[in-house]
């Protein structure tokens, strides 16, 4: 990065051709790398470090600022210049990759990864394995992340598993069986719960396996019995994951900050 931004002239830029230069140029030299790889600290360290001196247009960082560049790195919304957070946009590329291996189980990346680290094909209940290498347990790092803000949308059942799958989107987590329950080891997936016209669901079985508010629940879930199940990205309406709306929620997070109206975003 830095042989690049010595090609670069910035004292023949003014600050604003600066800035798009670091957000639509800079942030994408590593994008390939990002996907894959968790970057060290001192990697990230050394590449914000870059951009700043850059932006500045100043040979160092040393010396007082009358702007943080943390506060440079928020989004515009919050009165920041909108630049990228290097750390928290390589764990929303890599959370991107860890989407595609559990939305498209197909291609080939999918199955030489599945042949090695998840033979059963469920990614969300991984077990722990020391022979892996840093790519994957890159990949697997946003496991937590990815399972929190996304959910199975019911299609005819044959790929939800019932109590490790979160197939209910009102709850943050899979249904747990009803206290008491003894046969709910003998039901694995969704479509085990419907009844033998295959287009509603089996409420006697319910009530034996849950309780009654998750029967609610489940009775007023949707059986689409022609489609199959999919994963749907929360944090987005048409239930696409998009690197955009990952970032902002990694954002939200690290900074504890809350999410702002959307009337706020086209001030």
């Amino acid at each position: 990065m830095d042989n690049r931004f010595a090609n670069w002239n910035g004292s023949n830029m003014s600050e604003a051709a600066r800035s798009v230069m670091i957000r639509n140029v800079s942030n994408a030299i590593l994008i390939h790398h990002m996907t894959s790889f968790r970057l060290p600290d001192v990697t990230i360290k050394k590449m914000s470090s870059s951009q700043q001196k850059f932006w500045r247009n100043k040979k160092t960082c040393k010396g007082n600022h009358i702007i943080t560049w943390r506060r440079v790195q928020k989004p515009k919304e919050e009165g920041g210049l909108g630049f990228r957070d290097m750390h928290t946009f390589n764990r929303a590329l890599l959370a991107k990759s860890y989407w595609r291996l559990s939305s498209d189980t197909e291609s080939m990346m999918a199955k030489s990864l599945q042949e090695k680290y998840f033979q059963d094909g469920d990614l969300f209940n991984l077990k722990n394995k020391t022979n892996t290498t840093w790519s994957w347990r890159s990949l697997s790092s946003e496991l937590y992340f990815v399972q929190a803000n996304s959910c199975w949308c019911l299609g005819d059942g044959k790929m939800i598993l019932i109590w490790q799958h979160r197939w209910i989107q009102v709850l943050p987590h899979p249904p747990v069986p009803r206290q008491g329950s003894t046969t709910h080891l003998n039901f694995k997936y969704v479509c085990e719960l419907f009844n033998q016209s295959k287009n509603s669901w089996n409420l006697d079985l319910l009530h034996e396996l849950f309780d009654l508010n998750t029967v609610n629940l489940i009775w007023n879930t949707q059986i689409h019995i022609n489609c199959e199940d999919r994963l749907i990205w929360l944090l987005k309406k048409n239930g696409r994951f998009s690197v955009k709306s990952a970032y902002r929620k990694l954002h939200e997070e690290h900074n504890n900050s809350e999410s702002i109206e959307p009337r706020m975003i086209k001030i």
